[in-house]
């Protein structure tokens, strides 16, 4: 018989899921069951059981407790006042954006048309130093028997050498018709960037929405207005009835106080040829006109514009300006004749 120490069984003692502990979050303990060990870690479960080294035991694996759910899920969408809130903001600005974005495209749109009308100026002055002549409105003198009418090539055809077109202007053979099959016609059907204003609405081959101003037949009330006259104006064209161009000595109203090129957008539409009574809105042929309406918004009106205020002119000295939509009918009469005698500035505005 073998005296000695009986052992008692180890027994694996689970504590309750509230006490959990301090260092690793382990929720189970080991101790003896009768060891004064066992009865001391009951009585004080703050301190972990360290197993000895030698002692083979089963070990329970670590685990925390999930976070809870309220914790982990954020707010994922907006109450029905904050959408409201929001919309009506956005609401706001743009009411007070768009009006703002409009007016600087406009601004834009401006600056554009009067730098093209500045440059078409720029272009006749050129024209005038080099040739001690304007341009004439358009070339209708017979000179061929087979160009009974003259090639008809309008004055923002002849200048395109002196506006940076020189390219363009070597594939026309200004001997022949302007629209002449063999070279003529496919450059006439060119779109030149100076001669299109940016608030044009119709788009056409060889388009232009400025035309060169060669006088003044304004009826007003059933009267004539002014010196009456279709070639009394700078930009005329030449035929039998006047053979050569203006000059600058002819203009004795003032070259800053007559109309040389005035915008006359979308002329090329069908709807405004026949208001105004012809087609004339290519930049290769013909290209001039003279005034008809008493203003400049009424229909039939060959200066005409879609800028807000008025439309776009530029005066023989060269200078550019918005001619105004109530401008009166004696001061527009004035403006677009070179000898009638007449000062423009003195006549008043409609009101």
């Amino acid at each position: 018989m073998r005296y000695g120490i009986r052992q008692k069984p180890l027994v694996w003692v689970i504590s309750r899921p509230a006490a959990r502990l301090h260092s690793g979050g382990h929720p189970m303990r080991i101790a003896a069951a009768d060891s004064p060990g066992g009865q001391a870690m009951r009585r004080k479960r703050t301190q972990p059981l360290k197993p000895s080294m030698t002692t083979s035991q089963p070990t329970c694996p670590s685990f925390t407790s999930p976070a809870p759910a309220a914790s982990r899920i954020g707010r994922t969408a907006f109450t029905l006042v904050e959408v409201l809130v929001v919309v009506s903001v956005i609401g706001v600005l743009a009411g007070m954006l768009l009006p703002a974005v409009q007016h600087v495209r406009e601004s834009a749109r401006r600056t554009t048309c009067a730098n093209n009308v500045r440059q078409a100026a720029a272009g006749i002055a050129a024209y005038e130093s080099a040739r001690r002549t304007l341009p004439p409105g358009s070339d209708q003198l017979p000179r061929q028997p087979d160009l009974p009418a003259g090639t008809q090539f309008a004055w923002s055809a002849l200048i395109l050498p002196y506006i940076e077109q020189a390219a363009l202007a070597n594939r026309f053979d200004y001997a022949k018709s302007w629209n002449a099959t063999g070279g003529n016609d496919a450059a006439a059907d060119t779109s030149v960037g100076a001669y299109v204003c940016p608030t044009g609405r119709v788009q056409s081959v060889g388009k232009a929405d400025y035309g060169g101003v060669s006088g003044s037949v304004i009826v007003s009330e059933g009267k004539s207005v002014g010196v009456v006259g279709v070639a009394n104006g700078l930009l005329v064209p030449v035929d039998t009835t006047r053979q050569d161009p203006v000059q600058a000595t002819e203009v004795t109203d003032g070259l800053a106080q007559t109309l040389m090129v005035a915008e006359s957008v979308d002329r090329c539409d069908p709807a405004v040829a026949a208001e105004i009574g012809f087609t004339y809105g290519r930049w290769a042929w013909v290209n001039h006109f003279a005034q008809s309406a008493a203003y400049i918004t009424m229909p039939g009106s060959d200066i005409r514009s879609h800028h807000t205020g008025g439309a776009t002119v530029a005066f023989g000295d060269g200078h550019v300006a918005l001619l105004g939509n109530a401008t009166a009918p004696a001061v527009l009469a004035a403006l677009c004749t070179r000898s009638g005698g007449e000062t423009p500035l003195s006549a008043a505005p409609r009101k």
